[in-house]
């Protein structure tokens, strides 16, 4: 299973058309997890993937591999209006969790303006660092 990261912030991010420098987070590990929309999908996947012990790529959008994990982990993660996010029930400061992903506050509700909130998103870890 792969999981692909953006090498560049997205049309319409504050931080458009820039490098993210995802690789060098991930390879320097200041940026130890993903989040991705959809829990119940992602989280059938992992669960999947971790039976046949399976080893997980994380590559750049051009197919280079950046990293390989064994266990990747995974919780739940709703974000709330107030700063906060609720991690498998337990909440969490944006702060932390933007930074633990490799961005600012900023860069994170930016990546996800225009999502709906209320949905269950996949926090996907590549260390094995959990909330």
């Amino acid at each position: 299973m792969d999981i692909i990261i953006a090498d560049w912030f997205p049309v319409g991010h504050i931080r458009q058309c820039c490098l993210t420098h995802f690789k060098e987070k991930i390879l320097y590990g200041t940026k130890i997890h993903t989040i991705r929309k959809n829990f119940t999908k992602w989280n059938c996947r992992i669960k999947k993937f971790s039976l046949r012990r399976k080893i997980m790529e994380v590559k750049t959008v051009d197919n280079n591999k950046i990293v390989s994990i064994k266990n990747p982990g995974i919780q739940k993660l709703n974000f709330t209006e107030y700063g906060y996010c609720l991690i498998d029930n337990k909440l969490i400061p944006l702060t932390t969790v933007a930074l633990n992903d490799g961005l600012t506050i900023e860069e994170l509700l930016s990546w996800f303006k225009n999502e709906n909130i209320k949905n269950d998103y996949a926090l996907i870890h590549f260390t094995g660092m959990r909330y």
